[in-house]
This record gives C-alpha cells, structure tokens and sequence, in this order.
C-alpha cells in the first residue's frame, strides 16, 4: 500500500502528465474520478442499510416484459402517504431485476398484501424496495480499490 509520499508524488506526476497533455495523466485522472464517486456510492449504501422500514403496498406494476417493468408502491410514514417508484438508491439494476426485488418479498406478500418499503427518516420521500446487500457493497468497495490502484501502475517505475 503506497505511503503518503508515494500519494503526493503520484499526483505531481499525474498534474504533470495532464499538463503535458499524456492520455495516461487523462485516464488516471479519470480512474480517480471514478474511484471517488465508488466511495461516495458505498457510503450511500452503508446509510441506506441503516434506514428504516414501513409496511407499503404496491399499487401497480406496469409493463408488458419482465425488461420493461417498473413498480409503483405506496406507505405511510407518521400519517403521511407516500408512493415510490425506485427499486433501489442507484436504480441501476435491469427492469427485469423487478421480479428478483418482488420474489424476496413475495412471502410477505402473499400473507398480508404488503412488502417493507425501506425509507429516509429525514426525507420519507426517499425510498426503495431493496438495500443494497454486503456483496453489493463489496464489489463497489472492490471497484473502488482498483480506480485508485490504477494511476499507481500506470505510473509506476521513474517515469
């Protein structure tokens, strides 16, 4: 694991590249860029994990296909009735995944009509059906790991 003179010595030598006008100094600049919003995303999964959760209702599923589904739901928090539409933080995942989110809470469902909606206390207009999991969670911390590692093996060595 680099140091933090090996930190500051990689961004001289990335500034400087980028001066020069090197494609390496540009695409270092953007495995940094792209390791920075892994990190930002990771903390929104580790604060989603912790959110709360409500009973909710889905109200309707539209689409003919699987890939082209979306859902909307709708819970209450103190009194007030809310309806999302958003799988998960990112929503990233194909439509298809849809039935995936539905299957962990079908048993749920089946029994009472209702699924747990996962919600932000300081904003119960934000919500979503799943969380994002501990491999989720892995694999963009792992991701994360490799933007930042990448400008160190481009310019590893004197150059």
């Amino acid at each position: 694991m680099p140091g933090s003179n090996e930190s500051v010595a990689l961004v001289e030598k990335v500034l400087s590249s980028l001066r020069q006008g090197e494609a390496r100094g540009v695409l270092a600049s953007l495995f940094i860029v792209l390791g920075c919003g892994c990190l930002a995303s990771f903390a929104r999964h580790l604060s989603v994990g912790r959110w709360p959760t409500v009973r909710g209702k889905v109200v309707a599923v539209v689409g003919e296909r699987d890939d082209s589904q979306s859902v909307e739901y709708q819970y209450a928090v103190e009194g007030e009735v809310y309806v999302g539409t958003r799988r998960t933080p990112r929503d990233l995942l194909r439509a298809r995944d849809l039935s995936a989110v539905l299957a962990r809470q079908s048993g749920d469902l089946a029994k009472s009509g209702y699924l747990a909606v996962i919600y932000n206390p300081n904003k119960p207009s934000q919500a979503f059906l799943d969380r994002p999991g501990p491999l989720r969670r892995l694999a963009v911390l792992l991701v994360a790991g490799a933007c930042f590692a990448a400008p160190f093996m481009l310019f590893r060595g004197g150059a």
